[in-house]
């Protein structure tokens, strides 16, 4: 048990190595340009003169003047550059014309063309991400350049299918430990995810504000649905095809099937106002939880528990049919084994070999799909936390994503999947704890 425990442990290192790379990478495919949103957040858009300089000192401060991994493998095309030699909007330009395959004079004497055109018209020609849409910034902005100058830039355009490198081979570069997932992964383990793009809080401290409503939620969810789903489960597998167990199985699966986030609907519609009848108001309506800051959490749920008893219980109840079934399955395929009559011939009741045997084994199956369903459930608090305003992890997730507030993102997803490989961890200990007989080799 220890040497396996040593080796899970182990294992769940390079799991969450992979897991952040996964998370890095996807970070860096996002087209957003994460510097000039947040100068635009501190109110510095591209209009203003100290746009440059604030632009290129918040790119080095986040380290995107850097190579993104430990290694990596370009086309001999691809054009190398550094700070000396070019600035930031320049670098980004050359990447992108270089993934294009021009060769790098061609670019480079593009780059002095648009030196000659005033800053604020340069800027907007070195954001662009083909020449074609260089062309089209071009042919808006005829009014404000020099004809000369526009003829000029397009004769060289046009000779861009003759600049073009037809043939190339892969070139391997060994970039250190002074790259962005290196640094990034060090400022995570430190605490630091960054900020957010939206407002520039530190992304820790909204996680953390976020955390504190999931694991309530998540937690409330687990021990209600033990609580009702175990005797029922444990119940209908002991007596199997009684009329309880005949009743209750169908009110569970009716449960399990419907769709938390229509089964929530339907109870804030028809449950929480007296439009339908005075009897039909029963639950509080969805709850307003955004307070000034000057209220604790723990304050804030005692005040305003009885709004939690809606959401609690739509997440209760489809994980309670889950469980129950489950339980119930494992149980009955316990009792159906060959031990289990020879126990019953040793003359041992019901309820002894209920607790001694039945119990002790069906758990072991049950356990490990109830650690396969906790991510899931996890994940299902989204759908809750969206419809009844509950400021969770979930809901902070959705407002990202619809934000575009992708720094804040990918920390959520990366904490995410470390909690799935803990549960994942700490559902093998438990299963060795419940049975020591088991080998683990």
């Amino acid at each position: 048990m220890f040497q396996y425990s040593i080796k899970r442990i182990l294992l769940f290192i390079p799991t969450i190595f992979l897991v952040s790379c996964l998370t890095f990478l996807l970070s860096k495919l996002v087209p957003a340009d994460q510097v000039a949103i947040l100068l635009n957040v501190q109110g510095i858009d591209d209009s203003n003169d100290i746009w440059n300089e604030e632009y290129a000192s918040l790119h080095k401060k986040m380290n995107l003047d850097l190579p993104y991994f430990y290694f990596s493998i370009q086309p001999n095309y691809t054009i190398l550059t550094s700070n000396d030699e070019y600035g930031i909007l320049e670098q980004q330009l050359i990447a992108k014309l270089s993934k294009q395959r021009y060769r790098e004079p061609f670019i480079t004497t593009l780059l002095n063309l648009f030196k000659e055109c005033p800053s604020s018209i340069e800027r907007k020609l070195l954001s662009s991400n083909t020449l074609l849409q260089i062309s089209t910034k071009l042919s808006t902005m005829r009014n404000k350049l020099d004809d000369e100058i526009i003829k000029r830039i397009d004769t060289h355009i046009q000779k861009a299918s003759l600049n073009k490198i037809k043939w190339h081979y892969p070139v391997f570069h060994l970039n250190g430990l002074q790259n962005q997932y290196h640094l990034w992964i060090k400022k995570i383990l430190r605490g630091d995810f960054g900020i957010s793009l939206i407002d520039t809080r530190p992304v820790t401290d909204k996680l953390w504000d976020s955390m504190q409503w999931s694991l309530v939620l998540v937690g409330l969810n687990i021990f209600f649905a033990l609580l009702i789903a175990f005797p029922i489960g444990l119940y209908n597998g002991v007596h199997p095809n009684s009329t309880f167990d005949n009743i209750s199985n169908g009110i569970l699966f009716a449960f399990f099937a419907i769709p938390k986030f229509w089964l929530a609907t339907l109870f804030i519609i028809f449950f929480t106002t007296s439009e339908f009848g005075a009897w039909t108001n029963i639950f509080p309506s969805v709850g307003r939880w955004y307070t000034d800051g000057s209220q604790s959490f723990v304050s804030m749920i005692i005040e305003k528990w009885e709004n939690l008893i809606l959401p609690v219980l739509m997440l209760v109840i489809p994980d309670t049919a889950y469980l129950a079934r489950l339980i119930r399955s494992s149980v009955q395929e316990e009792y159906s084994k060959e031990y289990i009559k020879t126990a019953k011939s040793k003359g041992l009741s019901k309820k002894e070999l209920t607790i001694n045997h039945i119990l002790p084994n069906s758990l072991i199956p049950t356990i490990s799909l109830l650690v396969g369903s906790l991510p899931s459930a996890i994940a299902s608090t989204l759908v809750i936390e969206v419809i009844f305003n509950i400021p969770g992890i979930g809901r902070l997730m959705f407002e990202s994503i619809e934000s575009s507030d992708w720094a804040m993102l990918y920390p959520i997803v990366l904490i995410i999947s470390i909690l799935a490989v803990i549960i994942f961890l700490i559902g093998d200990f438990l299963i060795a704890f419940l049975n020591p007989k088991i080998k683990f080799k």
